[in-house]
């Protein structure tokens, strides 16, 4: 059986983090994305001064070396977006796969943690159900979406590739960065607005948990 590593709260610091990345075949990040600095916010680490717990892309590609064929899930905010150059997107994404990711799940805009925690667990019972990650998550956003009027999901795609949208909206609790505006779900929290469940993008190879 595959051992299961579940780092939380304070615990998680960048230097924590960064040991138990090397050589994992499955990771899963739930934290904040921050998409001035390409970053994830991480617990502030006590023992380095002026540390604000930001895992940046450059010390990912530069110090991470992931298993072959290893996913990712960045279930955060906006992390399958960045600069566009001539390489393509230059952001988190990019670096997981140079630090040897085969397959990831990003985010093309902010959602509220609500949406994404219902969405995940839909996900995850998929998977271990022997679904791929692309088909899981298709199979649980259609189990999101219920009775959503189809033009709805104008604006979203479920895709193997990369590709740019429009400017996202923030965290509802500490969205950083500028222009973003705040993402909500409705009152009745039983059928979700598209927009705050649908950003999730699967990008790379065919994977299985």
């Amino acid at each position: 059986a595959n051992e299961l590593h579940l780092i939380t709260g304070g615990k998680a610091t960048k230097e924590t983090i960064l040991k138990h990345l090397v050589g994992k075949r499955w990771l899963h990040f739930a934290c904040h994305g921050d998409l001035d600095t390409n970053a994830l916010l991480l617990a502030p680490s006590p023992a380095v001064k002026d540390c604000e717990g930001l895992l940046c892309m450059d010390e990912i590609q530069d110090t991470v070396r992931l298993a072959p064929r290893a996913t990712v899930v960045l279930s955060a905010c906006n992390t399958g977006r960045g600069e566009i150059k001539g390489e393509g997107v230059v952001g988190l994404m990019r670096s997981f796969f140079l630090a040897g990711a085969a397959c990831m799940v990003v985010s093309l805009w902010s959602i509220p943690d609500r949406s994404t925690q219902k969405l995940m667990s839909a996900f995850y019972t998929h998977l271990t159900s022997g679904e791929s990650v692309s088909k899981a998550m298709r199979l649980a956003m259609l189990e999101m979406a219920q009775a959503t009027d189809l033009k709805s999901y104008e604006g979203f795609q479920l895709s193997r590739g990369k590709k740019d949208h429009e400017q996202g909206n923030p965290d509802q609790q500490q969205g950083r960065g500028k222009g973003r505006r705040e993402a909500t779900e409705n009152s009745s929290n039983t059928k979700p607005a598209p927009s705050t469940w649908a950003a999730f993008l699967v990008v790379g190879a065919v994977a299985h948990l």
